[in-house]
């Protein structure tokens, strides 16, 4: 039996033992004599007008209506009614929720902008238990005053992050250089209570714009945005939903940019910590105003590394090569994923830098000699590279970044320039 059974049954046994107070209450009342001292009860109905003095117990009545008969014995009607605080007491810690959303609604605000006649409010649900789980937030859209669009949604976020770079370098020889854009699972891209990156012109078209974020609960962190233009005339007119994005803006621009994470590798090949998450830059197509995003290449460009780079790269990898290598049991086969991992995020890294010509030439000189991929059958490097174009050109960025193609042709991966 759980804890509102409990309270349950306990206001109820406490409500009946009132009504019996009551009823004891009122029965003892009705032997009282008709006419009687409001103290000890002793008969007065021959002692004529008042005031009067009792003699069993000289209470003095100075008004007729003291006389009376009472409707409740006193003991009984008081012990009735702590009875009564007691059940609705615990009544009303079992139905607290409901009665604090009956007193200050079901929902509370988490934040609100306004920037002219509009007005949009984050919420959420004072208590989900009692609510569907799935959908404990909502967004709200005034123009003028009067709400004009409502979304709900698991987590819903509404605004866009503030721009800012991510952790500092560790040294000169790392690469790549550090994202421009903070990363999808920092919190503190959010935008503060009033912050105006809840509203902006995200597509360029002249028109505020309101970026809803809808995160999942997996564990690989999917997030879909979806992009709002706000017209003139009060209208909420959808204008993009980008798959697994979300926004960021400059400090000292009102602007949207759209920064995405392309899942083709997630639990590919590696587990879910190993899989790359290459990022991708998003932009309006510019064929219309209201247009799909595409990937930005050129924002997305990264510097090509140099040797010392490209050789610190290639030693991850081989230390996650020696390392599965002492990790593994004898006769159990040699797991490909301490190296594999940090191979794919360089790999992805160049790929999507801008440089997919050096990203097949890495995967020639990292791929440990002999090594397999787990596959059935396990693949080589050839097999395994082959996998890998179909991925790359299953990627959103497949045109716009020069995939697919693959390695190039030849019986064999080409030698690295670095070599």
């Amino acid at each position: 039996m759980n804890l509102d059974s409990l309270l349950l049954g306990a206001a109820t046994l406490a409500a009946v033992a009132a009504l019996l107070c009551f009823a004891f209450a009122a029965l003892r009342a009705g032997r009282y004599p008709a006419r009687s001292c409001p103290r000890c009860r002793y008969d007065l109905a021959g002692a004529g007008p008042p005031p009067l003095t009792c003699p069993e117990c000289g209470r003095v009545t100075n008004d007729e209506r003291g006389l009376r008969r009472p409707r409740f014995a006193r003991f009984g009607f008081r012990f009735g009614l702590l009875l009564l605080l007691l059940a609705l007491t615990l009544l009303g810690w079992r139905f607290r929720g409901s009665i604090i959303r009956v007193a200050l609604g079901p929902w509370r605000q988490l934040d609100a902008v306004t920037q002219g006649p509009w007005e949009v409010r984050l919420l959420e649900r004072r208590d989900p238990t009692e609510t569907p789980p799935e959908m404990p937030r909502r967004v709200e859209v005034c123009f003028a005053g009067d709400i004009v669009f409502v979304m709900e949604g698991f987590h819903l976020r509404a605004g866009a992050a503030t721009l800012g770079l991510a952790a500092a370098s560790p040294g000169p020889d790392a690469w790549p250089p550090p994202p421009r854009y903070p990363v999808a699972t920092d919190s503190t891209r959010l935008p503060a209570a009033g912050s105006p990156g809840m509203l902006g012109d995200g597509d360029g078209d002249g028109r505020p714009d309101l970026a809803i974020e809808d995160p999942s609960a997996g564990s690989g962190g999917y997030t879909t945005t979806y992009l709002f233009s706000l017209e003139p005339t009060g209208t909420v007119v959808p204008t993009a939903i980008l798959e697994n994005a979300f926004m960021v803006r400059n400090d000292n621009d009102s602007a949207f940019d759209a920064i995405g994470f392309d899942p083709q590798y997630a639990y590919r090949w590696t587990s879910g910590a190993g899989s790359p998450r290459p990022r991708l830059v998003l932009a309006p197509d510019g064929s219309v105003p209201r247009s799909n995003w595409t990937c930005d290449a050129e924002a997305m460009r990264l510097a090509s590394p140099s040797e010392t780079q490209w050789n610190a790269l290639l030693e991850r990898v081989r230390e996650g090569a020696a390392r599965a290598a002492a990790e593994t049991t004898p006769g159990e086969s040699v797991s490909s994923e301490p190296w594999l991992a940090p191979l794919l995020a360089s790999f992805c890294h160049l790929a999507y830098g801008g440089h997919p010509d050096l990203a097949w030439m890495f995967l020639a000189e990292a791929w440990p000699t002999g090594a397999l991929v787990r596959g059935n059958p396990p693949l080589d490097r050839e097999a395994f590279a082959a996998e890998l174009a179909e991925a790359l050109a299953a990627s959103p960025c497949a045109e716009v970044l020069g995939f697919p193609g693959g390695p190039p042709p030849g019986p064999a991966l080409p030698d690295s320039p670095h070599r």
